[in-house]
């Protein structure tokens, strides 16, 4: 074979290098680049999971008392990140005093599966910790 056909021979090498060489090089490494960050942008694309928080409170809605309280709750809960419809959704039941009211509202709050219940005094945290049979 003829030296200046043999590729890579100092006096052919720029007139008898494949033509395609450097372009299949540089698809091959965009190829590559393209194939490591495309799970990046697939997981900036997923929805984050909706956590669900199930409240339960021994008075009514009206109360300042627990109003302000639930107010604060919320407020710390935007201060670590969790944003109401983004990434958890917040179930408050108002049961009162009444214990039919809060084995109703806890059989309710626990139909919805939610990944945490939070319960404030002894009444409804004894309901909630108790197994609940359906309605």
């Amino acid at each position: 074979m003829r030296e200046s056909c043999t590729y890579g021979s100092a006096r052919g090498a720029l007139s008898n290098e494949r033509p395609y060489r450097y372009g299949r090089r540089e698809f091959i490494t965009l190829l590559g680049g393209a194939a490591a960050t495309w799970p990046l942008g697939v997981r900036a694309q997923q929805r984050e999971r909706v956590r669900r928080i199930g409240v339960l409170l021994p008075t009514t809605a009206d109360d300042s008392v627990f109003g302000a309280w639930v107010g604060a709750f919320l407020q710390e809960l935007a201060l670590l990140g969790w944003t109401i419809g983004r990434n958890v959704a917040i179930e408050t039941r108002w049961a009162g005093v009444n214990a039919a009211d809060i084995r109703r509202h806890a059989a309710e709050l626990a139909a919805l599966a939610p990944d945490l219940i939070l319960a404030h005094g002894a009444a409804t945290v004894a309901v909630i910790r108790a197994p609940i049979s359906p309605a």
